[in-house]
């Protein structure tokens, strides 16, 4: 594999889906409660704005980082479309399946996740990034 890597960051329709989906599920539950018309109201709205947020957030990754750079020396780094990067440490507990990559990253004191299935990625980005993965989790060990 040749190091660097950029691994362009896409909108994730898979996500964009199970993220309403889970949203839907609890706008349905609302419904048959038990609440007042206005705590009903209030509970919607609620859900309708996390929604929203999810969705733009992890699944279209607005404001946030328009790649990922892996380097040969085990740092990651994510670059923004303005050209300004940010070399992160990824933590426990990443998680890595080939169906979904769960990124915990950390720089200093703020850590954020990224969640990434395949089509965020597209399907040989996604296998590059797990390879390396593994290999970096080698590596530490040693």
């Amino acid at each position: 594999m040749q190091l660097p890597i950029t691994i362009a960051l896409r909108p994730s329709a898979s996500l964009t889906a199970v993220l309403l989906l889970g949203h839907g599920l609890a706008l349905a539950a609302v419904f048959p409660c038990d609440l007042p018309l206005a705590g009903k109201g209030l509970l919607i709205l609620l859900l309708v704005l996390s929604s929203f947020h999810a969705v733009a957030r992890h699944a279209w990754h607005r404001d946030g980082p328009a790649s990922l750079i892996l380097r040969r020396d085990g740092r990651m780094e994510l670059a923004w479309a303005d050209d300004s990067n940010l070399e992160l440490e990824v933590v426990p507990p990443t998680t890595v399946h080939a169906w979904l990559i769960v990124l915990r990253l950390r720089t200093g004191r703020q850590q954020r996740n990224l969640v990434l299935p395949p089509d965020a990625l597209g399907v040989d980005n996604h296998r590059k990034l797990r390879v390396w993965l593994c290999w970096k989790a080698g590596n530490t060990q040693a």
